[in-house]
C-alpha cells in the first residue's frame, strides 16, 4: 500500500430524502432505521381527518355541478326544439288569422244585419203609429209595448251602424298583428336568443363541472399524499421527524428539510469518503485500485478511486 487513510461509507451520490408532499401533522412512523423498503412502500402517515372532509365536500359539489349541467342541457334541448319547431308561434299566428277571418266575415255580414234591423225598425214604427192612432180603443200597455219595441229597434240599428267602423279598425289591428306574428315566426328572434343563451349557460355549466372535477382530483390527491411513500427501493438511513411534528409539504417558503420524514439509501450504490493527508494527495489517481477495511465486513472490500474533492480540513491537515 502507498498509504492508509481513515474515512466513512456513505450513499452514492447522496442519500435520498423521503418527504411529505402536503402540509400536515405526522401521525405515525411505519419504518425504523436500517429497515429495507420497496418502491412506493408507506413509511409514514399524516393526520387526514380534515382532508377526508374536504374530499366529501368536493364530491358533493361535483354532484351539484352535474345536476346544473343536466338542467342546462335540458334548457338547451327545449330551446333547440323551439327553434326547429316553433309550434307556439305557429299557434299564435293561426289564432290571429282565425280572429281576422271571423272579423272579415262579420264585416261582410254587417250590411245584411243592417237591412234586417232597418226592416225591424220599419215594422216597429208602423206598429207604434197604428196603435197610437187607435189608442182610445186599446190599452195603454199595448202602446207602451209597441213604443219599447220601436226604441229597441232604433237602438239595434244604431249599434249596427256604429259597429262598422269599429270592425274595420279591429280588422286593421288584427291584420297588423298577423303580419307581426308572421315576421316573428320567420325571424324567431326570441327563440334564437334563448338558444344562444342556453348554449352559453351549458358551456358555463360544463366549465364549472370541469372545475369541480379538478377540485375533486386535487382532494383525492391530497388524501393519497397523506401517506408518505418511499421513492426508491433501499434502506432507511435515518428518521428525520417524530409523530406530532408539523410538516410543511412542498411549500417554497418552508425551511430546508421542513418536510423530510426519513432518509433512504440504496445499498447497491455506496461510496467511501476518505480524509487523505496533504502529503499523500499527489499519490492519488482517478481509477486507482483501493482496499477498504471496515468492521462491517469480515473481508476487505475492493474499490476504485472515483474522484477528488476540493474540501480541506486545516486541523486534520487533510
Amino acid at each position: 500500500p502507498l498509504f492508509q487513510a481513515a474515512g466513512w461509507i456513505e450513499p452514492r451520490p447522496t442519500a435520498v430524502m423521503c418527504s411529505a408532499l402536503v402540509e400536515g401533522v405526522l401521525e405515525e412512523l411505519l419504518v425504523v432505521e436500517g429497515q429495507a423498503v420497496e418502491v412506493r412502500q408507506p413509511v409514514a402517515k399524516l393526520v387526514d381527518a380534515d382532508v377526508r372532509i374536504n374530499l366529501r365536500e368536493a364530491e358533493s359539489i361535483l354532484k351539484l355541478r352535474e345536476a346544473e349541467r343536466d338542467a342546462a342541457q335540458a334548457v338547451l334541448t327545449a330551446a333547440q326544439q323551439n327553434v326547429d319547431q316553433p309550434v307556439h308561434l305557429e299557434a299564435a299566428h293561426a289564432e290571429a288569422e282565425a280572429a281576422l277571418a271571423t272579423l272579415e266575415t262579420e264585416i261582410k255580414n254587417l250590411p245584411f244585419l243592417v237591412r234586417v234591423a232597418q226592416s225591424r225598425l220599419s215594422l216597429a214604427r208602423q206598429d207604434l203609429e197604428g196603435k197610437k192612432s187607435i189608442a182610445e180603443a186599446i190599452s195603454g200597455r199595448s202602446v207602451q209595448k209597441a213604443q219599447s219595441e220601436y226604441d229597441s229597434a232604433v237602438a239595434a240599428l244604431a249599434e249596427l251602424e256604429q259597429r262598422g267602423p269599429n270592425l274595420v279598425r279591429q280588422q286593421e289591428a288584427w291584420s297588423r298583428k298577423c303580419e307581426a306574428l308572421h315576421t316573428k315566426l320567420k325571424l324567431k328572434t326570441d327563440e334564437t336568443r334563448a338558444l344562444d343563451e342556453a348554449k352559453a349557460n351549458l358551456a358555463a355549466a360544463n366549465a364549472k363541472l370541469e372545475q369541480s372535477r379538478l377540485a375533486l382530483e386535487t382532494a383525492q390527491l391530497r388524501l393519497e399524499r397523506m401517506v408518505v411513500r418511499s421513492p426508491i427501493a433501499g434502506r432507511v438511513l435515518a428518521l428525520n421527524a417524530q409523530p406530532g411534528r408539523r410538516l410543511m409539504g412542498i411549500n417554497a417558503a418552508s425551511e430546508r428539510d421542513a418536510s423530510t420524514v426519513v432518509t433512504l439509501y440504496d445499498p447497491e450504490k455506496l461510496q467511501v469518503r476518505v480524509d487523505v493527508r496533504l502529503e499523500d494527495v499527489p499519490q492519488v489517481q482517478i481509477g486507482q485500485p483501493v482496499q477498504i477495511s471496515t468492521a462491517a465486513t469480515k473481508e476487505p472490500l475492493l474499490g476504485l478511486v472515483l474522484g477528488m474533492t476540493s474540501q480541506a480540513d486545516i486541523q486534520k491537515n487533510t
